[in-house]
């Protein structure tokens, strides 16, 4: 998706014929699969958390967008290439920009290992969670700017 950011941010024709394929093609993969399972991990965990904790309904790129850069900087997994992906083509993250309080993210990312457990969610990253007092007194600076 790196090269077609610009594309989709631009809502050129190439790059929603881009999004249009991408999403085919993994439609495709996983119904092959029988299971959405290859899509969901803790990014989607933590989304599915922040609507049930909040009560409130995010667009769901957004939600995810924000797991993505919380779990990317968490686990030390290429955090600025993750939100420069989600930069370029304008998708918003930032917990401010969604309308969430830092108290909010801190509450989300320290009771999702238990909503995973509740809900019987696949087993990611979020199972192992555990947090330390710099990510809880910052969780906006886990997203940077």
């Amino acid at each position: 998706m790196g090269e077609a950011a610009d594309d989709i941010s631009n809502l050129s024709d190439a790059g929603i014929r881009f999004l249009a394929q991408a999403f085919t093609k993994e439609d495709s993969l996983l119904e092959q699969l029988g299971s959405a399972r290859p899509e969901e991990g803790s990014e989607h965990s933590s989304a599915y958390n922040v609507d049930y904790r909040t009560g409130r309904h995010f667009i769901h790129g957004e939600r995810v967008g924000l797991g993505i850069a919380l779990f990317s900087q968490l686990l030390g997994n290429q955090p600025d290439f993750a939100r420069s992906l989600r930069r370029r083509p304008g998708i918003r993250f930032i917990p401010g920009e969604l309308g969430l309080s830092g108290t909010e993210v801190v509450e989300g990312l320290a009771t999702v290992p238990n909503y995973v457990r509740a809900e019987r969610l696949p087993y990611s990253q979020t199972n192992r969670l555990d947090l330390g007092e710099a990510e809880l007194e910052n969780p906006v600076g886990l997203v940077g700017r």
